[in-house]
C-alpha cells in the first residue's frame, strides 16, 4: 500500500526545491490547484499518468517521488502491466494498490484483464470489480461460474438482466441462486423460478422477490403436481388464495393452511364446498364471521 502522506511530503519538498508554488505546479500540469494541495496533504496521490510528468518537472525518478522502488508502477506507466501480470511478476495485492491510480478508462481495461487472469487461476477478484464496467463484470461472472467460484460480490455491479443470465447458468449447474434474487427484476425471478421448478428445486427463497400474481401462477403449477403450497400463501393476494383453495379441494387436498390468508367471506364459500362433500369444517370456523357460521349451521339442519 502506498503511503500517501509520505509521498505528499516528498512532492512538497521537490516542489519547494524547484522554487515553484502549488499554483504554478498545477498550471504546468494542467490540473487544479486543489489537486496539488490534496497530494501534498496526503489526501490523495497523483494518478499514474501524472508521475512521468512530475518526474520530468522535478528532474528525479518516479521511484523517488513515490518513495520506493515499484515495478508495478513502472509497468503501469510504460503500458506493460497486463503483460507483466501474465508473467506473474506481481502479487494481487500490489495490483489492487495500483489500479485506483490509473485513469478510469485505462483502469477499466487493465482491471478487466488482470481480473480475468486471476479468475482463471482460481483467485478472488473482488477488489478489482469497482473499476470494471457492467459488460466486463458480466463476462468475468460467467467465467467464474464455470470455474465453480462464488460470484455473490459481482452482483451489485451487474445489470439486472445480466444477473438473470448468470443465474440461469447457475440453475443449470444445480447451484443455489438465493443471493442473485435481490438484484433481479421480479419478472425475471418468475422466469427463473419456472426453470428451477422444472429442475426439481425448491423455490421458497424466490417468493419474496416475485409479483403476487406470479406467485399464484407458480402455486397452481405446484398444486397440479400434488405439492404442498404452504410457503406460497403469504406472498399471494387473498383472492388468489381463495382460487387456489378451490383447486386444492378439487384435488382432495387439505386446505387448513390456506385459511389465515383468506377473506372471511371466502372462507365461508370454501366451507360450503367442503361441507357439501360431507367433510368436517371445524378448522374453518375460527376464520369466519358469526353470521356465516349461523348460515352454515342452518344449512346442516
Amino acid at each position: 500500500m502506498f503511503d500517501t502522506v509520505k509521498i505528499g511530503k516528498k512532492i512538497a519538498e521537490l516542489r519547494k526545491k524547484k522554487n515553484i508554488t502549488q499554483m504554478e505546479l498545477a498550471d504546468l500540469m494542467g490540473i487544479s490547484f486543489q489537486a496539488v494541495s490534496n497530494w501534498e496533504r496526503g489526501n490523495s496521490m497523483p494518478d499514474i499518468s501524472k508521475l512521468p510528468e512530475l518526474s520530468e518537472i522535478f528532474g528525479v525518478s518516479i521511484d523517488e517521488i513515490i518513495c520506493e522502488k515499484s515495478k508495478v508502477i513502472e509497468a503501469a506507466t510504460n503500458g506493460t502491466l497486463v503483460e507483466m501480470v501474465e508473467k506473474e511478476e506481481f502479487s494481487k495485492e500490489e495490483l489492487a494498490d495500483v489500479v485506483p491510480l490509473i485513469k478510469p478508462e485505462e483502469a477499466k481495461d487493465n482491471a478487466l484483464e488482470i481480473a480475468r487472469i486471476a479468475i482463471i487461476k482460481g483467485e478472488i477478484v473482488n477488489e478489482f470489480l469497482p473499476y470494471i464496467d457492467e459488460d466486463g463484470i458480466f463476462e468475468l461472472a460467467k467465467i467464474a461460474i464455470e470455474k465453480g467460484q462464488v460470484i455473490k460480490d459481482f452482483l451489485p455491479y451487474m445489470d439486472d438482466s445480466d444477473v438473470f443470465e448468470v443465474a440461469k447458468i447457475a440453475i443449470e449447474k444445480g447451484e443455489v441462486v438465493r443471493d442473485f434474487l435481490p438484484y433481479m427484476d421480479y419478472s425475471d425471478v418468475f422466469e427463473l423460478a419456472k426453470i428451477a421448478i422444472e429442475k426439481g428445486q425448491v423455490i421458497r427463497d424466490f417468493l419474496p422477490y416475485m409479483d403476487d400474481s406470479d406467485v399464484f401462477e407458480l402455486a397452481k403449477i405446484a398444486i397440479e403436481q400434488g405439492e404442498v403450497v404452504r410457503d406460497f400463501l403469504p406472498y399471494m393476494d387473498d383472492s388468489d388464495v381463495f382460487e387456489l383453495a378451490k383447486i386444492a379441494i378439487e384435488k382432495g387436498q387439505v386446505i387448513k393452511d390456506f385459511l389465515p390468508y383468506m377473506d372471511d367471506s371466502d372462507v365461508y364459500k370454501i366451507a360450503r364446498l367442503v361441507q357439501a362433500k360431507g367433510k368436517s369444517i371445524k378448522d374453518f370456523l375460527p376464520y369466519m364471521d358469526e353470521d356465516d357460521i349461523s348460515r352454515l349451521a342452518e344449512e346442516v339442519l
